[in-house]
């Protein structure tokens, strides 16, 4: 005879008021864990996000690139050899070209010419200045050019700009000079300086003037005077 095999278990019994309690309680811790496991990757992700965007939006010093600027860097200064000279000029009388004006004649304004000669760094050279005045009682500001012709024809042009003082009969000239450009041996000559004149006469008259510059490119043979 067949005997059927039961378990001694007892079988859980949904309607059972203790085994309806547990399975509740199990139902509810999974659906606590999962929803924390949610919660957790939910947090993870918008952490990543923003991690990423505050990267983006504020990069760390050690990311950043700084170029520097390739323009607007000052010039270097003109390196040369210092230079020092005197030129008497005279003035041309023939080549004055000064004019008077204001209600008591104190203006007066103009061109002049005056010429002279000089030795510059060791190669002797002859002198001459173009001028424009504008002068107020004898002091006010002037421009032009100095030219200087060396023994093998070369020239070398100075621009020049400044300002004359009248004190009694002297008048004192303090000007800026720049290398305008040169010929032949002076064509590659840069830099500039000073000049500073004295004058006791009338305006076209003789100027004592002593010049201190800074040129580099000079010739190493010099020109001799019986060179022309």
């Amino acid at each position: 005879m067949n005997q059927r095999t039961h378990s001694l278990a007892p079988r859980a019994n949904p309607n059972s008021p203790i085994d309806g309690h547990v399975s509740g309680q199990t139902s509810r811790r999974t659906s606590a864990a999962t929803a924390i496991v949610l919660i957790a990757l939910m947090l993870a992700g918008c952490g990543a996000g923003g991690s990423a965007e505050t990267s983006a939006m504020n990069p760390s010093p050690e990311s950043k690139t700084i170029t520097a600027p390739t323009s607007g860097s000052p010039s270097p200064a003109v390196s040369g050899r210092s230079v020092e000279f005197a030129v008497m000029a005279h003035g041309v009388d023939s080549d004055q070209s000064f004019r008077t004006t204001g209600a008591n004649a104190q203006l007066r304004y103009g061109n002049g010419r005056l010429t002279g000669n000089t030795t510059i760094d060791g190669a002797p050279a002859d002198a001459e200045l173009l001028a424009q005045v504008n002068y107020d009682q004898g002091s006010g500001p002037f421009t032009g050019f100095w030219t200087f012709t060396f023994g093998d024809g070369s020239d070398l042009v100075l621009a020049y700009s400044g300002t004359a003082t009248k004190t009694g009969d002297d008048t004192s000239i303090v000007g800026d000079l720049t290398v305008f450009g040169g010929t032949g041996s002076y064509a590659s000559v840069t830099g500039g300086g000073t000049l500073r004149g004295e004058r006791t006469v009338a305006l076209g008259g003789d100027v004592d003037y002593r010049f201190s510059l800074t040129l580099a490119g000079l010739p190493t043979d010099r020109p001799a005077a019986d060179e022309k």
